[in-house]
């Protein structure tokens, strides 16, 4: 077998402006992830700790298994729109491990925006959907605000579960029926079943 050698020189000029180079784009793609990763504006995230709300990266770490990974997806959806008040596009997405099987996790940020949807949210958030339906993902939703999905039925069709908890009051479209489980916190949450022209709450047990 040949051996592939080198012929970079590591103590050259060029070798060490380029280095340099790289790592200030890592530096900068880090910082903005980490801003992004942030979330919404203090007083918002503030708001939602006074009301004993998670936040949503920590409602994603509490529920996936303690000590594994979790591969966050687009963190950069939406970066540089919207004035910069769109970071990650106002949801988080990704593949984690619950209760030992991987699977895909969406959870809404409600500190942006208070949760509005952005067009780049709708892209994400189907985008999402569609890795679990071509990995064979269970997904899990956990909700805070408005919501309107479209591949749940998709999902159900290819028997992989998909679960939604409400973290709030939500509105939602006709396909949430779709999924396996819909728990909902007596008391604190409430959830709106939508249709074209009537709402129906659905009372928790």
């Amino acid at each position: 077998m040949d051996t592939l050698k080198s012929k970079a020189d590591p103590r050259s000029a060029g070798f060490q402006a380029n280095a340099q180079h790289h790592r200030k784009l890592a530096e900068d793609l880090r910082a903005r992830v980490d801003g992004a990763r942030k979330g919404g504006p203090d007083a918002a995230a503030a708001t939602q700790k006074k009301r004993g709300k998670l936040p949503a990266r920590e409602r994603v770490a509490r529920l996936l298994d303690p000590d594994t990974p979790f591969l966050e997806l687009s963190a950069l959806a939406a970066w540089g729109l919207h004035e910069g008040e769109a970071p990650s596009a106002g949801i988080v997405t990704g593949i984690g491990r619950v209760s030992g099987r991987e699977c895909l996790v969406i959870a809404n940020d409600p500190s942006v925006k208070g949760g509005s949807y952005f067009p780049e949210t709708i892209r994400k958030h189907v985008r999402a959907q569609e890795i679990a339906l071509d990995n064979r993902l269970p997904a899990i939703y956990t909700l805070r605000v408005s919501t309107n999905v479209t591949l749940e039925a998709n999902l159900q069709v290819h028997h992989e579960p998909a679960t939604a908890n409400y973290n709030g009051c939500c509105a939602l479209s006709i396909s949430f029926n779709m999924n396996s489980r819909n728990p909902i916190i007596k008391n604190s949450n409430a959830c709106y079943r939508c249709c074209n022209m009537c709402c129906t709450q659905l009372t928790p047990r």
